[in-house]
């Protein structure tokens, strides 16, 4: 349903501060990628669905995700237009529960400078998605599913909405919403509904088990323990919604502070597009960054001078400090050495969605091109391709074969990268 907590909108909270980062961080990607693929194609209008929109706004005068949408995506729209004459255009669809929140959004609508490529639906979001994929077929749709907790999310509308190669989804996944709802009669069914199972895994029943116990208590249950079998439920969901079809892409993204440690979520991107992927790797490898300064803002904004923040040993930011050239190696060798139909594209997939590393980096070498650059190019002997003629890595090709033979004494012998692309011999 919506956003209907009685105080949600009094005051925008850290977490969801960090949700609308890595979103609107995303939609800058996402829309520069279409403005610069425009001119001479077809692409002429690009679609934002926000399916649980809320009222627009907080009371402490910040935005929420629609007014995030409509000034990104209808700014960057009247610049490309008035400055470099790109007709590309924006529609932006509101869904909303919540009557008096719809009535909000519709003024926020008039008062827009592109009212007409903004329409608000009132009602469940599950109610009006056949109607919103029939006014966004066959053209990039980016569905944002943010809902308080996980009902009117099922699987089987994910999938519908997945179809659509263009189409791509931001899903709120609500860990913590899980166990608010344990004593809910329905809510085993709307799990299931929710992950597209029929029973609940033994993960699920696990985490709301260990959940529900008194954990400040001593006993054997660890932070380690709920993290793990949080990341094995956010799996789970990656593997139903990729399991619509073939060449589907997932992200995730931890959306946690220590500012308020009780509530936190995950934010999973579902996409069939590698250029999608890859941009969306981006803006959460920027995100640690942008975490850190939004944090010290809202510190210093709300006064709070008693915390010390200090990352976990299992955040994403010590996991990319810690992720070196060493353990880019022996990824590929536990994963592709000496094994048949290995494309460089399916290396390149396989590192943005199971490595912390970005696809490529202007501030360092700490990239996928990079560590993959530095191991073909010094290992010719060992590592062979059928095609040279993707130097610069933009080339993805999906016949470029690469086979390898490392010996088994190569992991022990690894030699550090070297500093700058200059060092390396390109093919």
């Amino acid at each position: 349903m919506s956003k209907k907590g009685d105080n949600h909108f009094n005051q925008k909270d850290i977490q969801t501060h960090l949700k609308h980062i890595l979103l609107e961080d995303y939609l800058k990607n996402w829309s520069q990628v279409f403005a610069n693929a425009n001119h001479g194609k077809s692409i002429r209008t690009i679609n934002f669905v926000d399916g649980f929109a809320g009222r627009g706004y907080f009371d402490d005068g910040h935005w929420g995700s629609p007014q995030i949408a409509m000034n990104r995506l209808l700014y960057f729209q009247n610049i490309l237009q008035q400055e470099y004459g790109n007709n590309l255009r924006f529609n932006i669809y509101n869904v909303e529960y919540n009557s008096e929140y719809y009535d909000e959004l519709e003024k926020i609508k008039l008062r827009s400078s592109h009212p007409h490529q903004i329409k608000n639906f009132a009602g469940k979001f599950e109610e009006h998605l056949e109607s919103i994929i029939s006014f966004t077929q066959g053209k990039p749709t980016l569905y944002f599913i943010d809902p308080f907790g996980y009902k009117g999310v099922n699987m089987t509308d994910m999938h519908r909405i997945l179809q659509q190669q263009s189409n791509e989804l931001l899903i709120n996944v609500m860990s913590y919403s899980l166990v608010r709802n344990l004593p809910i009669k329905s809510s085993e069914k709307e799990l299931c509904n929710f992950f597209g199972v029929s029973t609940l895994p033994p993960d699920i029943s696990e985490y709301l088990r260990l959940k529900n116990l008194n954990i400040d208590t001593p006993s054997n249950i660890t932070m380690q323990d709920l993290l793990k079998l949080e990341d094995d439920i956010i799996e789970l969901y990656k593997t139903q919604v990729k399991s619509c079809g073939s060449n589907v892409y997932t992200l995730s993204k931890r959306i946690h502070s220590q500012i308020n440690n009780n509530i936190y979520f995950h934010l999973v991107f579902v996409t069939r597009n590698r250029k999608g992927l890859i941009e969306m790797k981006k803006s959460m490898v920027q995100f640690e960054e942008l975490r850190i300064n939004a944090e010290d803002k809202y510190v210093a904004q709300h006064r709070i001078d008693t915390i010390h923040l200090q990352d976990d040993l299992f955040s994403d930011f010590n996991r990319h400090e810690s992720y070196e050239y060493q353990n880019f190696v022996s990824d590929f060798f536990t994963h592709f050495n000496k094994k048949p139909n290995v494309t460089y594209a399916k290396i390149i997939d396989f590192y943005l969605q199971n490595s912390p590393l970005p696809f490529d980096s202007v501030k360092d070498d700490k990239s996928i091109t990079h560590f993959a650059k530095t191991l073909f190019t010094t290992n010719k002997n060992l590592i062979k391709t059928t095609n040279k003629a993707f130097k610069d890595h933009k080339d993805l090709a999906e016949n470029n074969i690469i086979t390898s033979s490392l010996p088994p004494s190569f992991l022990s012998n690894i030699v550090k990268p070297p500093e700058t692309y200059e060092q390396i011999h390109l093919f």
